[in-house]
């Protein structure tokens, strides 16, 4: 995996003109290990619904590949301080 680059998003839909952005590391050269993660002051702007994601994998050549690609269900907290 070396010389490759990996880029993350979640959407509403896959039309849908604004993203979140996940920072997509590659964390494991030898096996394609791609690790995502998203800052709190992101998911804090996330509001609760159905949201779909994917990984982009681009090689140093141009060729990307969709590695994985998902729903993800945010909901909402339901316990007060």
């Amino acid at each position: 995996m070396f010389g490759y680059t990996a880029n993350s998003e979640l959407r509403k839909s896959p039309y849908s003109a604004s993203a979140n952005a996940f920072t997509a590391t590659i964390t494991g050269n030898a096996n394609g290990q791609v690790t995502i993660t998203m800052s709190a002051a992101t998911t804090a702007n996330i509001r609760a619904g159905r949201y779909l994601y994917d990984v982009l994998v681009t090689s140093s050549g141009g060729n990307k590949i969709r590695a994985v690609e998902g729903i993800v269900n945010v909901l909402p907290g339901v316990t007060r301080t």
